[in-house]
C-alpha cells in the first residue's frame, strides 16, 4: 500500500468515526476539477475499466475498503464531493479575494509521487492541448458513469432471466 493510499485510509476512518460519533450522514470533502483530472489519468496510466476512468463520484458511500479498521461494515455515511466540478483554481482565487488561507500539503510538490507527477508535468501540456480539459474531463466522467449505470442494469436484466433457467437445468442433472 502506497503512502497516499494509506493517508487516505487514515483519513476516512477518522471521518467515520467522527460521523458514528455525531451521527452525522453526509461528510463533504474539498475534492475539485483538478483532482478528478489527476484522478482519471492516474487510474488510466495503472490501467483500469469504466469505473477507474469514469474518476470520482458525487456522492459515495463509506465501505470497508475505504478504512483502516476492517471490522466497519457497510454503512449509510456518504462523502460528498460538491466541488468536484470547480477547478482548483477558482478555487484558490476565492481564497485570495475572502483572505482565506488554506493550509497546504508540502509533500503536493513533491514529484517521487505518481499524482503530482501527473500534476505538475501531464496536466499542463494537456491544458496547452485543450485549454477546456476540466470540462473534458467532466462531460467523459458523467457519460461513462452513465454507460457503467446501463450496463450494470442490461447484465441484471439478463442474469434474472438466466438465473430461473440455470437453476432448472442444475436440477436436471441433478435428478
Amino acid at each position: 500500500m502506497s503512502i497516499e493510499d494509506a493517508g487516505r485510509q487514515a483519513r476516512y476512518t477518522l471521518f467515520k468515526r467522527l460521523a458514528d460519533k455525531h451521527n452525522i450522514k453526509l461528510i463533504l470533502v474539498g475534492h475539485n476539477a483538478d483532482d478528478q483530472v489527476e484522478t482519471i489519468l492516474m487510474n488510466f496510466v495503472r490501467g483500469t475499466g469504466i469505473s477507474g476512468l469514469s474518476g470520482m463520484s458525487p456522492i459515495t458511500p463509506i465501505v470497508p475498503s475505504m478504512l483502516t479498521i476492517s471490522t466497519y461494515e457497510d454503512s449509510d455515511i456518504f462523502i460528498g464531493r460538491p466541488l468536484l466540478s470547480v477547478p482548483r483554481q477558482y478555487i484558490q482565487d476565492y481564497c485570495r479575494d475572502n483572505n482565506l488561507d488554506p493550509i497546504q500539503d508540502p509533500s503536493n510538490n513533491n514529484k517521487r509521487y505518481l499524482r503530482n507527477r501527473i500534476r505538475h508535468e501531464i496536466i499542463p501540456i494537456l491544458k496547452d492541448i485543450n485549454p477546456n480539459i476540466h470540462q473534458t474531463t467532466s462531460h467523459i466522467s458523467v457519460v461513462l458513469k452513465h454507460n457503467q449505470r446501463v450496463l450494470q442494469q442490461a447484465n441484471s436484466t439478463a442474469w434474472n432471466k438466466l438465473s430461473p433457467m440455470l437453476m432448472i437445468r442444475r436440477l436436471l442433472l441433478t435428478a
